[in-house]
């Protein structure tokens, strides 16, 4: 087999003179600086989801990647194990005295469908509002709460949240608790208390 035509593009492309560098000098360097901060950025970022910050630092560290989108959230990844089941309620108090509770959803209290399609609340009320981070949208929370149960002849005067949780039983293999036998939350502690102003009625 003849090797003549490979040879000779072989020959052509040594023949080539050397190829000029697509960047120069500054530019190289300019492009080592900028992956250094990406990598520094993001390793800033990444730090700002850890125990090495505290948490009232962390929303100082991650500013430095808003300009651009830019945040890291590590535990994604490796999430810390739930050691507790919770729910909240809310306590509505009107201007008798009566008192009016309302459970946001509990899937071990639903069937399976009605437990798919009110997951979105769920995962509101128990998973963001009960994260201290969101807790700063409670009053705006209550305040709806409270314009969904108006009566003008008995307005509500005070919405109060509550957290109830349990621990979470070891799985332990002799003692295996399923999830429709799991114990109740019977912990309560106070999430929040909002006094209802007649401004929070306006326009009904």
């Amino acid at each position: 087999m003849s090797l003549g035509p490979i040879t000779t593009k072989f020959d052509r492309a040594l023949a080539r003179s050397p190829v000029a560098r697509p960047f120069t000098p500054g530019q190289t360097q300019l492009a080592n600086i900028g992956i250094i901060g990406l990598i520094t950025l993001a390793t800033a970022l990444g730090m700002a989801e850890s125990d090495l910050i505290r948490p009232e630092d962390r929303p100082a560290w991650r500013v430095w990647g808003a300009p651009i989108g830019m945040f890291q959230y590590w535990k994604v990844f490796a999430p810390n194990l739930r050691t507790l089941n919770w729910n909240t309620t809310a306590l509505i108090e009107f201007q008798d005295g009566s008192l009016k509770s309302y459970e946001f959803p509990v899937p071990g209290k639903m069937t399976f469908s009605e437990a798919f399609v009110k997951s979105p609340e769920r995962v509101f009320f128990d998973e963001i509002l009960s994260n201290n981070v969101n807790r700063k949208f409670l009053p705006s929370v209550a305040r709806f709460i409270a314009r969904a149960n108006y009566d003008p002849k008995n307005k509500p005067v005070l919405v109060t949240f509550y957290w109830y949780n349990v621990p979470i039983p070891r799985p332990l293999e002799k003692q295996w608790i399923y999830r429709d036998n799991l114990p109740p939350h019977s912990y309560r502690e106070l999430m929040f208390t909002y006094p209802v102003s007649t401004q929070d009625f306006s326009g009904l």
